[in-house]
């Protein structure tokens, strides 16, 4: 029996690796941005438009309509086209739907634009994090939604989380005991 130690030389990340990590913080970092641009856009739009408060709350909410659908269709999507090719598809969408904004010419179309733009959001947010490392866990939740006018309220429960703690624990520590070889006996704490 080897007592050796196991292999614990660095190796360099694949260039793959540090692309699905530059693309996942920028488009956390777009999810955000977003939100901050439409805040200060919202006065000068509502006047060159001409449109009423309710047609500005009505666009700026549009975008969450977009990242519903978007999130809902996100992983047939990424299933059918691939995971990558979903990041590339958003990556174009992201910047077609931002130019399609600012060229907007009335408010139904700059509402399209921000629905569509939610679509590509939502997408990234289900797709992306696959790429992100580690175990992939599915947490079950009840979501649910309600429009009162322009205001958009959600409410979310997670469902069973015990059960999926369990997994992950049970998981990660099977990894461990691989990697460590010390073995992993589970059992219940003593009284």
């Amino acid at each position: 029996m080897s007592t050796a130690p196991p292999d614990t030389a660095k190796k360099p990340l694949p260039k793959t690796a540090i692309m699905v990590a530059i693309t996942a913080a920028t488009l956390g970092v777009i999810y955000g941005y977003d939100q901050s641009n439409i805040g200060g856009a919202q006065l000068y739009f509502q006047q060159d438009l001409g449109i009423t408060t309710q047609a500005v709350e009505s666009v700026t909410a549009a975008i969450v309509i977009g990242e519903i659908i978007g999130a809902i269709m996100g992983g047939w999507i990424a299933n059918k086209i691939g995971r990558k090719k979903s990041m590339i598809l958003v990556a174009v969408g992201y910047i077609a739907f931002c130019l399609l904004s600012a060229a907007a010419w009335n408010v139904t179309s700059l509402w399209v634009a921000r629905v569509l733009l939610g679509f590509t959001i939502g997408i990234s947010l289900v797709a992306v994090p696959v790429f992100q490392g580690g175990t992939k866990f599915a947490l079950p939740v009840r979501l649910r939604l309600r429009v009162k006018g322009a205001q958009v309220e959600w409410r979310l429960v997670l469902l069973d989380t015990a059960a999926t703690l369990r997994e992950a624990v049970l998981e990660a520590s099977a990894s461990v005991a691989e990697k460590t070889g010390v073995p992993l006996i589970e059992g219940n704490p003593e009284a």
